[in-house]
């Protein structure tokens, strides 16, 4: 565990939690993170990485256009206006820990990467996170382990859905490329982030999503103001 990628906020739920018993806990024991890089919108919404951070392979399928190197440069929307990284609250090591509302990811029935990004929101929103179906039978609760792997699941975001919303992965598809993670704390009502020009701001979980989506982008065009967040 890296102290300096755990929330120090004694809210952060499972910050410090460790079961030797845990599958994951295997050496050299990378543990979780309490933030997550930014993966763009959602990949499928424009069949590409558009924020950050992203993949050149896929499923074992090369990803056309690959992301590739991000430079300065390429962050055209400007480097104040494009998130970095954010708070991710990381779920439990211990399958049987109580849930919170942004602890766990859930799968979500009628979902694909084809589907309509608003639908796709839609049905995560309808999932009732106290008794929403945890993939692969609740085992898959260590959202944010490990801290040395770029996916979705470990340590990305992105922002399709807006701060402290639910997390939700397509049921008929169990890939990490494809999950709705969003960016997440146990501060009141907000998260906290750093821009790609190193500044750190304080989001409310109330920030309209389109505006949240284009803090996503890169390379969006979308034309912000400060006063929108």
């Amino acid at each position: 565990m890296v102290s300096a990628f755990i929330c120090p906020s004694q809210f952060d739920t499972y910050r410090s939690s460790t079961d030797p018993n845990d599958p994951g806990s295997y050496a050299p024991g990378y543990w979780r993170a309490s933030y997550a890089w930014n993966a763009g919108t959602w990949w499928p919404r424009t069949r590409t990485w558009d924020g950050v951070f992203g993949r050149t392979i896929m499923d074992d399928k090369a990803v056309d256009p690959p992301l590739g190197w991000t430079k300065i440069a390429s962050i055209t929307d400007g480097t104040s206006n494009t998130l970095l990284v954010a708070e991710c609250a990381p779920g439990p090591v211990l399958t049987g820990a109580p849930r919170t509302r942004i602890s766990d990811c859930y799968d979500v029935a009628g979902v694909t990467d084809q589907t309509p990004y608003q639908q796709a929101i839609a049905a995560c929103s309808a999932i009732n996170w106290q008794t929403g179906p945890i993939p692969w039978g609740g085992a898959w609760r260590n959202k944010g382990f490990t801290w040395l792997e770029g996916s979705m699941w470990r340590n990305w975001f992105n922002t399709i859905r807006t701060p402290n919303q639910t997390c939700c992965t397509p049921q008929a598809q169990s890939s990490w490329w494809y999950i709705m993670k969003p960016a997440s704390s146990y501060h009141p009502a907000s998260v906290n982030a750093a821009m790609a020009d190193g500044s750190v701001k304080n989001f409310k979980e109330s920030v309209a999503l389109n505006v949240w989506m284009a803090l996503g982008t890169r390379a969006g065009g979308e034309v912000l103001s400060s006063d929108s967040y």
